[in-house]
């Protein structure tokens, strides 16, 4: 498994806890501790999946998201909130993510939804490879 997760958090503990046990699970980790380091980090290297926290200092994880999603719109985004209400996970899908999870989240959980999306990211990049070979 070489698929590469950035996690974006200002919460150093949940980057710490989060990196830890995705990269024991084989993933390859890098952490941001804002959305515009977010930014720098995928515009300098390929990404596969973003954990990106909804509320962060300066620049929001929404506002992050967009442009995320701009730069690298073949790499999964899932939000990552304590502020939970329909409303913020619709804003969130909204804004490009394909899952959400709210604080406190069991790792268990974190692992299942990284999984699935990470999985329906490489579907949709071979897809699109087909198509574009039949063309």
């Amino acid at each position: 498994m070489n698929d590469k997760i950035l996690i974006v958090d200002d919460d150093e503990g949940v980057r710490q806890i989060l990196a830890q046990t995705l990269q024991s699970s084989g993933y390859s980790i890098t952490t941001a501790d804002s959305g515009e380091r977010a930014v720098a980090m995928v515009r300098e290297s390929p990404i596969d999946l973003v954990i990106l926290d909804l509320v962060l200092p300066r620049v929001t994880g929404s506002r992050s998201s967009a442009t995320l999603t701009t730069v690298r719109p073949e790499a999964a985004v899932i939000m990552i909130t304590g502020h939970a209400s329909v409303e913020t996970a619709i804003k969130a899908i909204k804004m490009g993510a394909v899952d959400y999870i709210v604080k406190p989240f069991r790792m268990e959980e974190v692992e299942l939804i990284v999984g699935r999306s990470l999985e329906r990211s490489r579907l949709r990049r071979e897809n699109a490879a087909l198509r574009a070979s039949c063309r």
